[in-house]
C-alpha cells in the first residue's frame, strides 16, 4: 500500500451523530503519530472539528485509546479492544467493511458500554505493487504479506495484489517474529 490512511466512513450509532464520533476520536488520537490516529485528527482539522479536552489517556498497545472527553470515558480502537471490554459494537457492519478491504475503528463509551461510532479507513494500493508481485511469481517465489490490520482486510488486499499467503493481526513483535520464521524456510 501506499501507507497513507485516509477516513473513507464515518458511521454514528446510537443517537451519535458525524461530528462527535469525529471530535471524541481525534481528540483522542491528537497526541498519537499512528498512521490511523494521523488520518482521523486530518479529517477533522480539515473539516473545522474542534478538539474537546481529554485527561487520563490511555494507550493500549496494538488496541487503542481509552481516556476522559468532557469527564466522560470514551474508547477509540480495534474490535479486539471492545471485544476485551465488552462493548457491543455493529458486527455486520464492521464486517462488510472489512471485507470491502477497509480497516475499522470503533469509537465508543466506556460506561454505560455501547458504540457510539465507526469509522473506516483505507490505504491504496501503490500502482507497482501488482507488478512486482508478478514478477516474484514468474521467478516462482512465494510471496508473504504481514500485517497489523484485521483479516478480512489483508484477504481483501492480498487478493488484488496476487499475494499467495497473509498472516493478520499481528502486533509489532509479532510482525519481527513471524518475519524470522519466514527468513528460516
Amino acid at each position: 500500500t501506499q501507507g497513507k490512511l485516509v477516513v473513507t466512513d464515518i458511521l454514528p450509532i446510537n443517537r451519535s451523530s458525524k461530528d462527535n464520533v469525529l471530535a471524541v476520536a481525534a481528540s483522542l488520537e491528537a497526541k498519537s503519530s499512528h498512521p490511523i490516529a494521523s488520518a482521523i485528527t486530518e479529517l477533522a482539522s480539515k473539516e473545522g472539528v474542534e478538539l474537546r479536552g481529554i485527561s487520563e489517556l490511555k494507550t493500549i498497545p496494538g488496541l487503542g485509546v481509552e481516556g476522559n472527553v468532557d469527564g466522560e470515558t470514551y474508547l477509540v480502537g480495534s474490535v479486539n479492544m471492545f471485544l476485551d471490554r465488552g462493548t457491543p459494537y455493529p458486527e455486520l457492519t464492521v464486517t462488510e467493511l472489512q471485507e470491502a478491504g477497509k480497516t475499522t475503528i470503533l469509537v465508543g463509551h466506556s460506561n454505560p458500554k455501547e458504540t457510539i461510532g465507526i469509522i473506516a479507513l483505507a490505504d491504496n494500493i501503490r500502482p507497482e505493487a501488482i507488478q512486482a508481485v508478478r514478477e516474484l511469481k514468474r521467478l516462482r517465489v512465494e510471496t508473504v504479506m504481514i500485517s497489523g490490520g484485521n483479516d478480512y482486510t489483508a484477504m481483501a488486499i492480498a487478493r488484488k495484489v496476487g499475494i499467495d499467503h497473509f498472516h493478520a493481526q499481528l502486533l509489532p513483535e509479532d510482525k519481527v517474529e513471524e518475519v524470522e520464521a519466514l527468513t528460516k524456510k
